[in-house]
């Protein structure tokens, strides 16, 4: 209304103008793919997966999965990747014997249930299900713990026909056999005491009411508002139908071209033929010779199936099938020919943080809870330790099977490099394994410790053999060192000794002959731009010997032996030989050397600093040792 109106005696308010949509859309636009359309609706995520419709997909998948090996592999695969032989148990409860009684009791009970087993058949009920479910009950068989986990399929989770339009809580709603409060919690779960598709006549009215918090569901929720599952290879399903139509059919065709063995046919006028009847039938005899009538030829149907284009058409739809389950081809088809080691790495690396993240599920719907109730009955019968704290102070983790690597030493090297560079832990690394790191610690500290008593080494190809020379022990001992590394002041007589002593398949780093290779230049004459490129050939080299195969020992020569250079050689154990050459008989070799006589004055100066060096080191450590004698 406007201001001057109310002067005016105009109190009507206008019309209020409505703003016009100017946005345009392709996909909101009808065009002439409407009916590709024809299915989209506007249900919440209940209505749309309403009780019939979840019906009629499961039927469907359990059907496909028990006629098509495909699907039947993919589900077993799905769920012996995921689950394997079970997670354990891997507790921190401040009392390291306690947590191994507790562990060792979770692990013997879920022995007796099978519970490795019940986790990969939900793990295959949510291929063909959408969900699965279990009931955590009393077994009185069960010694000690008589809590056990009960599998039931999800046609058994139902609201009964006659009770559906009917509310079965007070304070809030049901959505087929799921009862909540009104801000949405599970309250309960109606489960039929009858399978509906049982073979017996049984009343379908007939349900018990299960707590929320003694039954597990696991379902994978793609939209707000669902309480349901759907069977993960619902989108898949028409194309598990395509790829058996098509191989039954190129079958068909095949076996079509292969059941006539022959056919007789003429070119020629019929004046000029014998009659022979239209699509008449002659039995042939094996090793036989016959003759035709006048005029007929004879020749075999050529087979057109399966055409070359067969293989490419089943890979598709293979893969097709594969993405909307979240697995890789390879894994799919159990076929690996096509792949390379890069792309394969690729694929499974989405494929594992997928099986991370349904680990991460299974674990908080399932395990978590299930572990609280079985520690709950567990103190009953008295299988927890005394002076445990709480439950709800304890600290656990579950550690699952880990993968084998396709190539073991690269895996090895990674997981050294992480280690050394304390990017990751040893717990991490042996749980990559589906190993307990403090488990495996101890087992080699065993082991370690009765190898020494019994007079073993660790390093096998160190081990000292009983009735061997001393010589031979020694010389035996050498050959099992890995690297060396000769130190000492410029000609010292390094490379000498290296030249001496290094075997056919040993590796050299010599500086001054790294530097001649790189520059050109005469021997010992170093040029400053390079001597960065040689040292980073010297890192690749110790680098590489950590991993070497095909080669026997690696010899490092250098002049001063540092400390970050001792660490970046710590892996590898070496061996340090310090030639000890007097200052006085360097100098010398340096003077008789005509391939040092450009640079015999530079070289003289790092001898001559290179000896006050070692004098003042060694002057310090003669004060520390009497400082530390006298105090």
């Amino acid at each position: 209304m406007a201001f001057l109106d109310l002067f005016r005696g105009n109190t009507k308010p206008r019309k209020a103008e409505v703003p016009v949509a100017r946005a345009r859309f392709e996909a909101a636009e009808q065009g002439d793919d409407y009916k590709h359309w024809a299915g989209a609706d506007a249900f919440s995520a209940d209505a749309a997966l309403s009780p019939a419709k979840r019906r009629t997909m499961r039927n469907r998948a359990r059907h496909e999965r028990v006629n098509n090996s495909y699907l039947a592999g993919i589900s077993a695969t799905l769920a012996g990747d995921l689950i394997g032989t079970g997670p354990r148990l891997q507790l921190d409860i401040g009392d390291a014997e306690a947590a191994r009684t507790v562990e060792r009791a979770w692990y013997d009970w879920g022995t007796l249930i099978d519970l490795p087993a019940k986790l990969r058949t939900m793990r295959e009920a949510l291929v063909v299900d959408g969900e699965a479910f279990g009931m955590m009950v009393n077994n009185p068989r069960l010694p000690g713990v008589q809590l056990d986990l009960r599998l039931i399929e999800a046609d058994m989770v139902a609201t009964p026909a006659e009770l559906m339009r009917q509310t079965i809580t007070p304070e809030g709603n049901t959505v087929d056999g799921l009862e909540f409060d009104e801000v949405g919690n599970v309250l309960a779960y109606q489960v039929l005491n009858f399978h509906p598709g049982s073979n017996f006549r049984v009343n379908n009215l007939m349900f018990s009411r299960v707590p929320a918090a003694a039954m597990v569901h696991w379902f994978r929720k793609i939209r707000p508002g669902q309480n349901r599952g759907m069977p993960e290879v619902a989108p898949a399903l028409r194309l598990f139908g395509q790829l058996r139509r098509y191989t039954e059919a190129v079958i068909a065709a095949a076996e079509t071209a292969a059941d006539f063995a022959a056919f007789i046919h003429s070119n020629s006028p019929a004046a000029e033929v014998d009659e022979v009847d239209s699509f008449a039938e002659l039995e042939i005899r094996k090793r036989s010779l016959v003759t035709l009538p006048e005029g007929w030829d004879i020749s075999q149907l050529k087979a057109e199936q399966p055409t070359s284009t067969y293989k490419d058409f089943k890979r598709e739809i293979l893969n097709e099938i594969a993405r909307c389950m979240q697995i890789p081809f390879n894994v799919a088809a159990l076929d690996s020919s096509s792949y390379n080691y890069a792309s394969g790495r690729m694929d499974h690396q989405v494929y594992g943080m997928v099986q991370r993240v349904d680990r991460d599920q299974i674990e908080r719907i399932c395990l978590d809870r299930v572990l609280a109730a079985w520690v709950n009955e567990a103190s009953l019968v008295g299988m927890i330790p005394d002076g445990l704290p709480p439950f709800s102070e304890w600290n656990w983790a579950w550690v699952w099977d880990g993968k084998d690597h396709v190539d073991p030493g690269k895996e090895a090297n990674a997981a050294e490099t992480r280690l050394r560079t304390l990017t990751t832990s040893l717990a991490s690394e042996y749980a990559r394994q589906g190993k307990r790191w403090d488990v495996e610690l101890r087992q080699i500290a065993a082991e370690r410790a009765l190898m020494a008593e019994l007079g073993l080494s660790a390093n096998p190809d160190a081990a000292a053999v009983p009735g061997l020379p001393e010589e031979a022990q020694a010389v035996r001992a050498a050959a099992a060192v890995k690297a060396v590394v000769v130190h000492g002041a410029p000609a010292s007589g390094k490379s000498t000794y290296v030249q001496k002593n290094k075997g056919p398949r040993d590796v050299v780093f010599d500086f001054d002959r790294i530097m001649q290779a790189l520059s050109g230049n005469d021997p010992h004459q170093k040029t400053k731009p390079l001597i960065e490129y040689c040292l980073d050939i010297r890192d690749l080299i110790i680098q590489k010997a950590k991993s070497a195969n095909g080669i026997d020992k690696t010899w490092v020569i250098v002049t001063r032996v540092k400390d970050e250079f001792r660490r970046a050689m710590a892996d590898l154990s070496p061996e340090y030989v310090h030639m000890n050459t007097s200052m006085e008989e360097c100098l010398k070799r340096v003077d008789a050397d005509s391939h040092r006589s450009a640079v015999a004055e530079e070289m003289k100066k790092v001898i001559r600093d290179y000896f006050a060096e070692q004098e003042s080191a060694a002057a310090t450590q003669w004060q520390l040792e009497l400082q530390e004698a006298a105090g």
